[in-house]
């Protein structure tokens, strides 16, 4: 698979002190029940931060500050294939996010999120960004 092929997609790696945000996805859906960091696709035309922010608006109906790229992560689903780019972020601590797409969502603390069953896409970035 080329990297063309690969549908991009962008996450928020939401940190608020010691604590992670986590969205898990409705049972419906692919990857249902399993833990995310929020994001989806990047239009044509949209840089990767100008994705972020609207696919969290419309996932969350927050705001967010992005402060930092991490490296990406290509995964192949059996239905897709993608190339991730997550972001460190923000949220203002009065932010109350909306569930939109999600069947849930929470704030974790760092030492408990490797114990959530995240989407394997995820669980790349947990594993690498969380692994103390």
């Amino acid at each position: 698979m080329t990297p063309t092929e690969r549908i991009r997609v962008v996450c928020a790696v939401i940190k608020r002190g010691d604590m992670v945000f986590a969205a898990r996805r409705p049972d419906n859906r692919t990857n249902g029940g399993l833990w995310e960091f929020p994001g989806g696709k990047v239009h044509e035309g949209e840089t990767l931060e100008v994705a972020l922010h609207r696919e969290i608006r419309e996932e969350l109906a927050v705001g967010i500050g992005i402060h930092e790229a991490l490296s990406p992560v290509q995964w192949d689903y059996p239905w897709i294939a993608i190339e991730l780019f997550p972001f460190v972020c923000s949220m203002e601590p009065e932010a109350h996010p909306r569930l939109l797409d999600h069947a849930a969502v929470r704030f974790v603390s760092r030492g408990a999120i490797a114990g959530l069953p995240w989407a394997p896409a995820d669980r790349v970035i947990v594993e690498r960004y969380f692994k103390d």
